[in-house]
């Protein structure tokens, strides 16, 4: 049963980033140049870390949290304009379930 549990959560995570991604790439064609250059930045963030939904488990988790505290912290201006605050608390309540689980 917790099996299932944890694959759901890894799931819900998976797609919330996803999510991010898509939400990016739609403000790379913003209207509004300064969301586009914003996203342009937020996108070299997630291009770092790289598709983090391929990597063990552990470090999936790991990777998740520094994408959260990178775009919280000196990238906050720029996740807030492109429109990921929301994103970004689902995501991170995500990842924290998925720790709880794990333990």
């Amino acid at each position: 049963m917790l099996t299932a549990e944890i694959q759901e959560a890894d799931r819900v995570r998976d797609e919330l980033r996803r999510g991010m991604v898509n939400v990016v790439k739609s403000a790379l064609r913003h209207f509004d140049a300064a969301v586009r250059r914003a996203a342009e930045r937020v996108k070299i963030v997630l291009d770092t870390y790289g598709n983090v939904t391929v990597k063990p488990l552990d470090e999936e988790t790991s990777a998740i949290t520094n994408i959260l505290q990178d775009l919280g912290g000196e990238y906050r201006a720029d996740a807030l304009l492109v429109g990921l605050d929301r994103w970004m608390a689902e995501l991170s309540h995500a990842n924290e379930r998925f720790k709880m689980l794990m333990l």
